[in-house]
């Protein structure tokens, strides 16, 4: 479910693109009917060819801020005509 989430985050965040890869590391586990926010932060944005490459940061959080789950994400963006 928690990978779930961190794709539900791109594909809200860049509409159009496509997911080439995602990672994550489990740090705690997520109970049900836990409150928890879902976030990410892009670092990096690779120009290529014909598309861009974007590198993101996932968070997994408790309503305390605490980290259940960290990952990162690779992100490909075609380029407009």
């Amino acid at each position: 479910m928690s990978m779930a989430l961190f794709s539900w985050l791109l594909r809200e965040s860049f509409p159009g693109t496509t997911l080439k890869r995602l990672r994550a590391t489990f740090r705690v586990p997520v109970r049900p009917n836990q409150a928890l926010t879902v976030r990410g932060v892009m670092t990096e944005k690779h120009a290529a060819d014909r598309s861009d490459f974007i590198e993101c940061d996932l968070a997994l959080e408790s309503e305390e801020g605490e980290r259940w789950v960290t990952g990162t994400a690779s992100v490909h963006v075609p380029l407009q005509q």
